[in-house]
Protein backbone atom coordinates (compact mmCIF):
# COMPACT_ATOMS: atom_id res chain seq x y z
CA UNK A 1 0.00 0.00 0.00
CA UNK A 2 1.28 3.67 -1.01
CA UNK A 3 3.59 5.38 1.74
CA UNK A 4 3.61 3.40 4.16
CA UNK A 5 7.11 1.87 4.77
CA UNK A 6 6.58 -1.86 4.61
CA UNK A 7 9.89 -2.04 7.74
CA UNK A 8 7.73 -0.17 10.31
CA UNK A 9 3.75 0.66 9.43
CA UNK A 10 2.58 0.20 12.48
CA UNK A 11 5.06 3.08 14.12
CA UNK A 12 4.47 5.04 10.89
CA UNK A 13 0.98 5.09 11.51
CA UNK A 14 0.33 5.97 14.60
CA UNK A 15 2.28 9.17 13.94
CA UNK A 16 -0.09 9.95 10.79
CA UNK A 17 -3.55 9.40 13.40
CA UNK A 18 -3.84 13.48 14.14
CA UNK A 19 -2.94 13.81 10.40
CA UNK A 20 -6.80 13.71 9.20
CA UNK A 21 -6.34 14.45 6.02
CA UNK A 22 -3.51 11.90 5.17
CA UNK A 23 -5.29 9.50 7.23
CA UNK A 24 -8.27 9.77 4.80
CA UNK A 25 -6.74 9.48 1.46
CA UNK A 26 -4.26 6.75 2.91
CA UNK A 27 -4.47 5.77 6.13
CA UNK A 28 -7.96 4.44 6.17
CA UNK A 29 -7.13 1.94 3.04
CA UNK A 30 -4.10 0.76 4.27
CA UNK A 31 -6.09 -0.04 7.55
CA UNK A 32 -9.27 -1.27 6.41
CA UNK A 33 -7.32 -3.48 2.82
CA UNK A 34 -4.77 -5.16 6.25
CA UNK A 35 -8.07 -6.09 8.50
CA UNK A 36 -10.37 -7.10 5.56
CA UNK A 37 -7.99 -9.82 4.47
CA UNK A 38 -7.09 -10.98 7.61
CA UNK A 39 -11.03 -11.12 8.61
CA UNK A 40 -11.37 -13.13 5.22
CA UNK A 41 -8.47 -15.53 6.30
CA UNK A 42 -9.59 -16.43 9.92
CA UNK A 43 -13.23 -17.00 8.23
CA UNK A 44 -11.41 -19.78 5.58
CA UNK A 45 -9.75 -20.94 8.80
CA UNK A 46 -12.79 -21.13 10.68
CA UNK A 47 -14.70 -23.05 8.44
CA UNK A 48 -12.32 -26.05 8.48
CA UNK A 49 -11.88 -25.37 12.31
CA UNK A 50 -13.03 -27.60 15.38
CA UNK A 51 -15.48 -24.20 15.94
CA UNK A 52 -17.70 -25.72 13.54
CA UNK A 53 -19.99 -26.22 16.97
CA UNK A 54 -20.57 -23.16 16.63
CA UNK A 55 -22.27 -22.97 13.69
CA UNK A 56 -21.39 -23.08 9.86
CA UNK A 57 -20.38 -20.09 7.74
CA UNK A 58 -24.24 -18.59 6.90
CA UNK A 59 -25.33 -18.60 2.69
CA UNK A 60 -25.20 -14.66 3.19
CA UNK A 61 -21.03 -14.71 3.23
CA UNK A 62 -19.41 -15.04 -0.17
CA UNK A 63 -17.67 -18.11 -1.08
CA UNK A 64 -14.12 -17.23 -0.57
CA UNK A 65 -11.59 -19.35 -2.37
CA UNK A 66 -8.31 -17.95 -1.16
CA UNK A 67 -7.26 -14.25 1.15
CA UNK A 68 -3.46 -13.48 1.69
CA UNK A 69 -0.99 -10.83 0.49
CA UNK A 70 1.95 -10.76 -1.99
CA UNK A 71 3.88 -8.32 -3.79
CA UNK A 72 3.32 -7.28 -7.19
CA UNK A 73 5.60 -5.59 -9.92
CA UNK A 74 5.17 -2.51 -11.88
CA UNK A 75 3.96 -4.03 -14.80
CA UNK A 76 1.82 -5.77 -13.36
CA UNK A 77 0.27 -3.17 -11.47
CA UNK A 78 0.16 -1.90 -15.24
CA UNK A 79 -1.72 -4.32 -16.31
CA UNK A 80 -4.22 -4.65 -13.29
CA UNK A 81 -4.82 -0.81 -13.68
CA UNK A 82 -5.87 -1.36 -17.66
CA UNK A 83 -8.70 -4.35 -16.60
CA UNK A 84 -10.09 -1.89 -14.45
CA UNK A 85 -10.42 0.77 -16.40
CA UNK A 86 -10.81 -1.34 -20.01
CA UNK A 87 -14.47 -2.07 -17.66
CA UNK A 88 -16.03 1.79 -18.15
CA UNK A 89 -14.51 2.89 -21.39
CA UNK A 90 -14.90 6.47 -22.52
CA UNK A 91 -16.92 7.61 -25.83
CA UNK A 92 -15.02 9.64 -28.20
CA UNK A 93 -15.76 9.97 -32.15
CA UNK A 94 -19.03 8.13 -32.38
CA UNK A 95 -17.05 4.70 -30.33
CA UNK A 96 -15.39 3.78 -27.58
CA UNK A 97 -11.62 5.18 -26.46
CA UNK A 98 -9.11 2.38 -26.01
CA UNK A 99 -7.04 2.00 -23.17
CA UNK A 100 -3.15 0.88 -22.28
CA UNK A 101 -0.50 1.68 -19.94
CA UNK A 102 -3.33 3.90 -18.04
CA UNK A 103 -3.98 6.10 -20.52
CA UNK A 104 -7.62 6.30 -22.40
CA UNK A 105 -6.99 7.35 -26.27
CA UNK A 106 -9.16 7.94 -29.37
CA UNK A 107 -7.83 5.40 -32.59
CA UNK A 108 -9.89 7.84 -35.05
CA UNK A 109 -8.66 11.21 -33.64
CA UNK A 110 -6.02 10.26 -31.07
CA UNK A 111 -6.62 12.45 -28.53
CA UNK A 112 -5.85 10.82 -24.84
CA UNK A 113 -6.86 11.48 -20.98
CA UNK A 114 -4.09 10.22 -19.10
CA UNK A 115 -6.66 8.13 -16.31
CA UNK A 116 -4.20 7.53 -13.77
CA UNK A 117 -3.17 11.18 -13.10
CA UNK A 118 -6.36 12.42 -11.66
CA UNK A 119 -6.21 9.38 -9.10
CA UNK A 120 -3.19 10.30 -6.53
CA UNK A 121 -3.18 6.85 -5.08
CA UNK A 122 -2.35 5.39 -8.25
CA UNK A 123 -0.35 7.92 -9.29
CA UNK A 124 2.46 7.20 -6.56
CA UNK A 125 3.32 3.46 -8.56
CA UNK A 126 3.13 5.39 -11.52
CA UNK A 127 5.27 8.32 -11.79
CA UNK A 128 7.87 6.40 -9.40
CA UNK A 129 7.88 3.11 -11.07
CA UNK A 130 7.84 1.63 -7.80
CA UNK A 131 9.52 -1.69 -8.18
CA UNK A 132 7.50 -3.87 -6.25
CA UNK A 133 4.80 -3.10 -3.91
CA UNK A 134 2.67 -4.98 -1.27
CA UNK A 135 -0.62 -5.61 -2.16
CA UNK A 136 -3.44 -7.62 -0.20
CA UNK A 137 -6.07 -9.75 -2.31
CA UNK A 138 -9.28 -11.75 -1.81
CA UNK A 139 -10.15 -14.03 -4.13
CA UNK A 140 -14.49 -14.41 -3.77
CA UNK A 141 -17.33 -16.29 -5.65
CA UNK A 142 -18.92 -14.42 -9.05
CA UNK A 143 -21.70 -13.10 -8.23
CA UNK A 144 -23.91 -11.70 -11.21
CA UNK A 145 -26.83 -10.55 -10.05
CA UNK A 146 -27.52 -7.03 -8.86
CA UNK A 147 -29.91 -5.96 -5.65
CA UNK A 148 -32.14 -3.33 -5.10
CA UNK A 149 -31.73 -1.31 -1.83
CA UNK A 150 -32.99 -3.17 0.87
CA UNK A 151 -36.00 -1.62 2.69
CA UNK A 152 -35.70 -0.46 6.19
CA UNK A 153 -36.96 -3.11 7.91
CA UNK A 154 -35.05 -5.66 5.70
CA UNK A 155 -31.75 -3.79 6.72
CA UNK A 156 -33.24 -3.96 10.37
CA UNK A 157 -33.45 -7.77 10.11
CA UNK A 158 -30.27 -8.76 8.19
CA UNK A 159 -28.12 -6.17 10.58
CA UNK A 160 -29.10 -7.97 13.64
CA UNK A 161 -28.34 -11.57 12.51
CA UNK A 162 -25.51 -10.45 10.62
CA UNK A 163 -23.70 -8.18 13.47
CA UNK A 164 -24.71 -11.11 15.92
CA UNK A 165 -22.97 -13.97 14.27
CA UNK A 166 -20.01 -12.28 12.89
CA UNK A 167 -19.36 -10.95 16.91
CA UNK A 168 -20.67 -14.57 18.51
CA UNK A 169 -18.74 -16.49 15.71
CA UNK A 170 -15.68 -14.71 14.59
CA UNK A 171 -15.50 -11.82 17.74
CA UNK A 172 -15.43 -9.27 14.57
CA UNK A 173 -16.78 -5.56 14.27
CA UNK A 174 -18.59 -4.97 11.54
CA UNK A 175 -20.40 -1.76 9.93
CA UNK A 176 -21.87 -0.41 6.99
CA UNK A 177 -22.83 -3.70 5.52
CA UNK A 178 -26.17 -3.62 5.06
CA UNK A 179 -27.50 0.08 4.75
CA UNK A 180 -24.71 0.64 1.99
CA UNK A 181 -26.43 -0.98 -1.34
CA UNK A 182 -22.80 -1.31 -3.12
CA UNK A 183 -21.64 -3.92 -0.78
CA UNK A 184 -24.37 -6.82 -1.37
CA UNK A 185 -25.35 -8.75 -4.43
CA UNK A 186 -27.24 -12.02 -5.51
CA UNK A 187 -25.95 -15.15 -6.43
CA UNK A 188 -27.78 -16.40 -9.71
CA UNK A 189 -30.35 -17.84 -8.20
CA UNK A 190 -31.42 -15.21 -6.02
CA UNK A 191 -29.92 -15.44 -3.21
CA UNK A 192 -28.24 -12.33 -1.31
CA UNK A 193 -24.68 -12.31 -0.33
CA UNK A 194 -23.08 -9.25 1.63
CA UNK A 195 -19.83 -9.50 0.18
CA UNK A 196 -17.76 -6.02 1.37
CA UNK A 197 -17.57 -5.58 5.21
CA UNK A 198 -16.27 -2.86 7.04
CA UNK A 199 -14.39 -5.26 9.56
CA UNK A 200 -12.11 -4.88 12.79
CA UNK A 201 -11.82 -7.10 15.90
CA UNK A 202 -12.30 -4.95 19.41
CA UNK A 203 -8.76 -4.30 21.09
CA UNK A 204 -8.85 -4.74 24.46
CA UNK A 205 -8.38 -1.79 27.11
CA UNK A 206 -5.01 -2.09 27.56
CA UNK A 207 -4.64 -2.49 23.55
CA UNK A 208 -6.85 0.80 23.10
CA UNK A 209 -4.82 2.87 25.52
CA UNK A 210 -1.74 2.07 24.37
CA UNK A 211 -2.65 2.57 20.48
CA UNK A 212 0.12 -0.14 19.61
CA UNK A 213 -1.57 -2.10 16.76
CA UNK A 214 -2.42 -2.23 13.47
CA UNK A 215 -6.10 -3.92 14.65
CA UNK A 216 -6.52 -0.87 17.55
CA UNK A 217 -6.19 1.84 14.97
CA UNK A 218 -8.43 -0.15 12.74
CA UNK A 219 -10.88 -0.19 15.34
CA UNK A 220 -10.24 4.13 16.00
CA UNK A 221 -10.38 4.74 12.05
CA UNK A 222 -13.38 1.94 10.92
CA UNK A 223 -15.66 2.41 13.98
CA UNK A 224 -14.90 5.52 15.67
CA UNK A 225 -15.23 9.50 15.60
CA UNK A 226 -12.53 11.98 14.30
CA UNK A 227 -10.93 12.99 17.33
CA UNK A 228 -9.79 11.61 20.63
CA UNK A 229 -12.65 13.14 23.38
CA UNK A 230 -14.77 10.93 20.52
CA UNK A 231 -13.17 7.54 19.78
CA UNK A 232 -12.49 6.95 23.82
CA UNK A 233 -16.71 7.61 24.36
CA UNK A 234 -17.64 5.19 21.70
CA UNK A 235 -15.03 2.58 22.51
CA UNK A 236 -16.91 2.42 25.86
CA UNK A 237 -19.56 2.43 23.99
CA UNK A 238 -18.67 -0.65 22.00
CA UNK A 239 -17.44 -2.31 25.22
CA UNK A 240 -20.67 -1.93 26.86
CA UNK A 241 -23.20 -3.17 24.05
CA UNK A 242 -20.69 -6.42 23.68
CA UNK A 243 -21.34 -7.52 26.84
CA UNK A 244 -20.96 -10.73 28.07
CA UNK A 245 -17.19 -10.32 27.02
CA UNK A 246 -13.65 -11.00 27.93
CA UNK A 247 -10.51 -10.45 27.13
CA UNK A 248 -7.90 -12.53 25.75
CA UNK A 249 -4.64 -11.05 24.87
CA UNK A 250 -4.52 -7.42 22.97
CA UNK A 251 -8.81 -8.57 22.11
CA UNK A 252 -11.82 -8.53 23.66
CA UNK A 253 -13.64 -11.69 22.37
CA UNK A 254 -17.24 -12.47 23.48
CA UNK A 255 -17.70 -14.85 26.67
CA UNK A 256 -21.24 -15.92 25.31
CA UNK A 257 -23.81 -14.17 22.87
CA UNK A 258 -24.38 -11.01 23.01
CA UNK A 259 -27.68 -10.03 24.26
CA UNK A 260 -30.14 -9.69 21.54
CA UNK A 261 -31.85 -6.07 23.18
CA UNK A 262 -28.03 -4.57 22.94
CA UNK A 263 -27.62 -1.85 21.04
CA UNK A 264 -24.96 -2.72 18.63
CA UNK A 265 -27.48 -5.08 16.87
CA UNK A 266 -30.02 -2.37 16.31
CA UNK A 267 -29.83 -0.56 12.76
CA UNK A 268 -29.45 2.97 14.13
CA UNK A 269 -25.77 2.01 15.91
CA UNK A 270 -22.98 3.94 15.39
CA UNK A 271 -21.89 4.78 11.09
CA UNK A 272 -24.64 2.63 10.56
CA UNK A 273 -26.42 5.23 8.57
CA UNK A 274 -25.58 6.69 5.12
CA UNK A 275 -22.97 9.40 4.65
CA UNK A 276 -24.72 12.84 3.79
CA UNK A 277 -23.08 15.40 1.46
CA UNK A 278 -23.46 18.24 4.03
CA UNK A 279 -21.44 16.51 6.49
CA UNK A 280 -18.10 16.41 3.89
CA UNK A 281 -16.20 18.55 1.91
CA UNK A 282 -16.20 18.56 -1.90
CA UNK A 283 -12.12 16.97 -1.39
CA UNK A 284 -13.62 14.26 0.65
CA UNK A 285 -16.87 13.49 -1.78
CA UNK A 286 -14.34 12.85 -4.51
CA UNK A 287 -11.73 11.20 -3.07
CA UNK A 288 -12.15 9.15 0.21
CA UNK A 289 -13.21 5.84 0.25
CA UNK A 290 -14.77 6.54 3.45
CA UNK A 291 -18.18 8.03 1.87
CA UNK A 292 -17.49 5.53 -1.74
CA UNK A 293 -14.56 4.31 -3.37
CA UNK A 294 -14.59 7.04 -6.26
CA UNK A 295 -15.98 9.85 -7.79
CA UNK A 296 -18.51 8.62 -10.12
CA UNK A 297 -20.20 6.67 -7.36
CA UNK A 298 -20.41 9.18 -4.52
CA UNK A 299 -21.86 11.36 -7.32
CA UNK A 300 -24.56 8.83 -8.27
CA UNK A 301 -25.13 7.72 -5.05
CA UNK A 302 -25.16 10.76 -2.95
CA UNK A 303 -25.75 13.93 -5.31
Amino acid sequence: MPRVPSQAPVQYLKRKLDNRDWMMQYGWTYLASDSTTKFWKRLMKYKTSSKGWLGSVPNWMPKVSDADSARIGYYDIIDLIDQQLSKEMPICCGGSMEVDGGIYYCPVCEDSENAIESDELLNIFTTNQVREVKINYVIMEYLPELSTPLSQAAQSKWQQEIHGWMWNNMATLVRDIVSNEDNYLRRADGELVFFDPVVGMMPSPRAFSEMNTMNTMNFVEMFCGMDSNEYIETYQEYYDDLQPLKVIGQYCVPRGPVDQDSDYLSLGWYRAEEPSLDNHTLYEIANSNVIGNNWSTNVGRYA
